[in-house]
């Protein structure tokens, strides 16, 4: 009898099933401090869809997200590891394939809030600082809000000081999530998205 192979939430297929509900995008994002989603139901989800010649590099966003009024927002899960140059250029594409998606044919270039969020499975940088923000900025260190850049990496959970969001970062590299709904820890009323990523896993 044959073995069943079991997968993270870190895989991408893994990944991409799970994240794409409302309620979890929510809780995980608003976990790092960095957001604050008060209606998970707001969330709009689009599908990815080859839109350049099969000549040119053309990578699929995982999860790309309206977080209303006025911001777009690329989830990206990063499981294997490539060279340092590569991942830093491929951020960066991601970048400037979400800015000209939010760009409407016929519309006045707005102040659209574009955000790349990479969650990493391998460490990019070397010292204890496990989630990172790079913003455009000016010669005299002003920021640019519109545009950025997050990684999360994975590897560094023990750095986290974020109670919600080490449970999180420990979900990812999970074979057996179940196990984690008896974590002393949980609890009912504020863990339901995390509880229903869990049985989606």
């Amino acid at each position: 009898m044959s073995e069943i192979l079991k997968c993270a939430p870190s895989h991408p297929v893994m990944f991409n099933g799970i994240f794409d509900d409302g309620e979890i995008m929510a809780d995980f994002l608003n976990s790092t401090g960095l957001f604050s989603i008060s209606d998970p139901n707001s969330l709009l989800f689009t599908k990815q869809s080859l839109e350049e010649g099969i000549d040119l590099k053309t990578p699929l966003m995982d999860l790309v997200i309206t977080i209303p009024p006025h911001t777009l927002l690329n989830v990206e899960m990063q499981n294997r590891k490539p060279n340092a140059y590569d991942i830093k250029y491929r951020l960066g594409y991601y970048l400037g394939k979400l800015i000209g998606r939010s760009l409407e044919k016929g519309n006045r270039y707005q102040n659209k809030e574009c955000i790349v969020f990479a969650v990493v499975n391998f460490t990019m940088y070397d010292d204890n600082e496990y989630l990172r923000t790079f913003m455009l900025t000016d010669q005299k260190n002003n920021k640019v809000k519109y545009f950025k850049i997050i990684v999360l990496e994975l590897t560094k959970i023990s750095f986290c000081d974020k109670n919600k969001l080490k449970k999180w970062m420990s979900f990812f590299n999970t074979t057996e999530p179940l196990n984690l709904i008896g974590d002393e820890t949980m609890n009912q009323e504020t863990d339901k998205a995390f509880t229903k990523a869990i049985r989606r896993a």
